[in-house]
């Protein structure tokens, strides 16, 4: 699937995309493993297409608690992580949903959030466009 990205063919690639999007917005979304759930993110972070953003904003808006590696086996984490990693992807993109959603995340009930978002809306004030 992967390599359909860097077919030539416009749809071949855009397809791919699309599809790639929705395997790991489920994995993100939904994997109890928040490790794994994880990498899903961060591959959305990177991908260039504008169908990641809706995902961005709905990982960014899931507050989720799953498990992590510890010491001694698994633990209870939460996806603070993976929800900062959206936030930062969506500063990248700049359109008016993504700041809509970090204007929500002011109101977040984690303060590491509320940081993060007074950070990114003061780096880059006004509407974003």
């Amino acid at each position: 699937m992967e390599a359909g990205l860097a077919d030539p063919d416009p749809f071949v690639s855009d397809v791919a995309a699309l599809t790639l999007i929705q395997v790991h917005r489920f994995r993100a979304l939904r994997l109890g493993d928040l490790e794994a759930a994880h990498v899903s993110v961060r591959w959305l972070a990177r991908i260039k297409h504008g169908a990641a953003i809706p995902v961005l904003i709905e990982i960014l808006e899931s507050s989720r608690s799953g498990y992590v590696p510890g010491e001694g086996g698994l633990v209870e984490g939460n996806n603070r992580r993976s929800r900062l990693v959206a936030l930062a992807s969506l500063v990248d993109w700049r359109t008016p949903a993504a700041q809509s959603a970090i204007r929500t995340r002011l109101r977040d009930r984690d303060p590491q959030m509320v940081a993060a978002a007074e950070r990114a809306l003061s780096l880059f004030p006004g509407d974003w466009v």
